[in-house]
């Protein structure tokens, strides 16, 4: 709609205007076909995460694999593209890639809590219980009430690295 608008002769006629246009306008639609192809690449990355759940759903990790590396190739900033490519190299036994990727998603947005937890979430996968807590502590400085599972999971890894006194006093801070 936008890009019509701004193509248009606003009451001139194509063939009636023999004139060139001026600069501003062709940069300004410029700009509008940039914007629209961003958003139309955003829009089908986000349909590639939502393809890829279904295909996780239905253990089919082949499938959301490739949807994942197609969406982070139209999106390399999408948080739940990360997250699910994340955990479909859990489930294809990639403790490794998993935790490239839950780093690389912490590099991008470092004071997101979610990333954080993401990285926290994937190192309780692979029974790394001290980078787990490590992360999880992040998401919790960086949005202490945000969201209480940030705490749970604090408590939880805590807990699993032998550190009841700290899960203890984690608890009681939740």
């Amino acid at each position: 709609t936008m890009l019509g608008l701004a193509s248009a002769h606003l009451g001139r006629r194509l063939a009636e205007d023999s004139r060139a246009r001026p600069l501003w306008k062709a940069i300004f639609l410029l700009v509008l076909s940039g914007a629209a192809v961003i958003c139309a690449s955003r829009y089908y990355a986000s349909n590639l995460v939502t393809w890829a759940r279904i295909s996780l759903a239905e253990g089919d990790v082949a499938a959301a694999k490739r949807h994942l590396t197609w969406a982070l190739l139209l999106n390399p900033l999408s948080h739940p593209a990360h997250h699910w490519m994340a955990w479909t190299h859990i489930f294809s036994r990639d403790p490794r890639g998993a935790t490239e990727l839950a780093e690389r998603a912490v590099r991008i947005a470092p004071l997101d809590p979610n990333t954080h937890f993401l990285a926290g979430e994937i190192a309780t996968a692979s029974g790394r219980w001290d980078m787990a807590e490590e992360s999880f502590r992040k998401a919790v400085e960086i949005a202490p009430s945000a969201q209480l599972r940030f705490h749970a999971y604090l408590v939880e890894a805590s807990a699993g690295a032998g550190k009841a006194v700290e899960a203890r006093f984690r608890y009681e801070q939740a």
